[in-house]
């Protein structure tokens, strides 16, 4: 005698496991997502469900599929999130989730959500704020390369005005010599690595 015994279907588990937090995004408004899933059974389809909230005010749901190995019965997808068509302004929201659907055809799919996470698109302020500060930086970076510039030429200059006074020059300050020369292509170098950021 056989018994028959049924195997209750497990609800799905999904997870965002990258950037698994919030997040700003950059100039490129795009956000790489990895999503990892598992199941007793395999999946119907994975889904992102968002919300915009914009000066405070919630927009509807919004959904998009990404697709899957649905025979699978665990999974771990990436996905490169393009936010500039969604129509994000600067200060805005986007609160974000990944839903998975099983397979049972039995009692119908199952869902499983993963936690909420938030996308920022940082304000005008902000934005100008970071740029000032990048080249608040570059300000006191050329500052040291032109401080540093008026030191080697000085110490050319005495070098130079030595080596006229005294026709024999020995070896140590060739060796000065050499050593101000590589300062200075040193310093060439650091001004044009500025100049090209």
């Amino acid at each position: 005698e056989y018994q028959i015994k049924a195997v209750p279907d497990e609800f799905p588990l999904v997870d965002v496991i990258y950037p698994g937090e919030d997040r700003d995004l950059d100039e490129s408004m795009s956000m790489p997502l990895r999503i990892k899933a598992a199941d007793d059974f395999g999946f119907t389809k994975l889904e992102i469900r968002y919300k915009i909230t914009s000066n405070g005010t919630e927009g509807k749901e919004k959904t998009f599929e990404i697709r899957i190995d649905k025979k699978t019965t665990d999974f771990q997808t990436d996905y490169i999130w393009n936010l500039s068509r969604i129509g994000l302004m600067p200060g805005d929201y986007v609160s974000y989730q990944a839903v998975v659907w099983d397979n049972d055809n039995f009692s119908g799919p199952k869902s499983g959500e993963s936690g909420l996470y938030t996308l920022r698109l940082p304000t005008l302020d902000e934005i100008i704020a970071e740029v000032e500060k990048e080249q608040s930086g570059q300000v006191s970076d050329l500052e040291e390369v032109l401080q540093s510039s008026k030191e080697l030429q000085k110490k050319i200059e005495n070098m130079a005005w030595e080596a006229q006074k005294d026709s024999k020059v020995n070896w140590e300050k060739q060796k000065e010599f050499e050593a101000v020369l590589d300062k200075q292509k040193e310093i060439a170098s650091k001004l044009e690595e500025l100049s090209s950021n």
